[in-house]
C-alpha cells in the first residue's frame, strides 16, 4: 500500500516537475522565437497560423523543450519512487505523450513534428530514469 502511493505520488510530482520546466522554457521559446508584429492574441486562427509558420530552429527548439521536460519528469518520479521500478516514469511519459498529441492536434503541427513530439518523451523519461535508479 505504502508503494502505490509513493508511486501515486512520484507519478504526479513528475509531471507537475515536467510541466514547469515546459512552461520556463516555454517562456525563454517566447523570446527567442517572437510572434509576428501585428497579430491578435485572441484570435485563435492567427495564432494557429503564426505557429505553423514558425521558422524551423523554433520547431527544434520546441521538441528540445519536450525533451527536457520528459527528462525532468522521468527523473523526479524515478528519484521519488526510489527507482524499485520504471512505471512511473511511463506512466509520466505516456501523459506528456498524450498532452503533447492534444496539442499538436489543436494546432494543427505538421505530421512530422507532431510524431516527434509524441516519440520524444518515452526515451527521455527512461533515460531520466536510468540516471536516477539506485541512487
Amino acid at each position: 500500500m505504502a508503494n502505490d502511493r509513493k508511486n501515486s505520488t512520484s507519478v504526479i510530482v513528475g509531471l507537475l516537475s515536467a510541466m514547469i520546466i515546459l512552461m520556463l522554457m516555454e517562456s525563454l521559446s517566447a523570446k527567442l522565437f517572437p510572434m509576428p508584429e501585428g497579430i491578435n492574441l485572441k484570435d485563435p486562427k492567427a495564432i494557429i497560423e503564426a505557429m505553423n509558420n514558425m521558422p524551423l530552429s523554433a520547431k527544434l527548439f520546441q521538441l528540445f523543450n519536450y525533451l527536457l521536460a520528459a527528462f525532468v519528469g522521468g527523473l523526479v518520479s524515478t528519484k521519488i519512487s526510489e527507482g524499485v521500478t520504471k512505471y512511473p516514469q511511463l506512466i509520466v511519459a505516456g501523459i506528456f505523450a498524450l498532452l503533447t498529441l492534444v496539442n499538436t492536434l489543436a494546432i494543427g503541427e505538421q505530421a512530422w513534428f507532431s510524431i516527434t513530439s509524441v516519440l520524444i518523451p518515452f526515451p527521455s523519461a527512461y533515460l531520466g530514469y536510468l540516471l536516477m535508479k539506485k541512487r
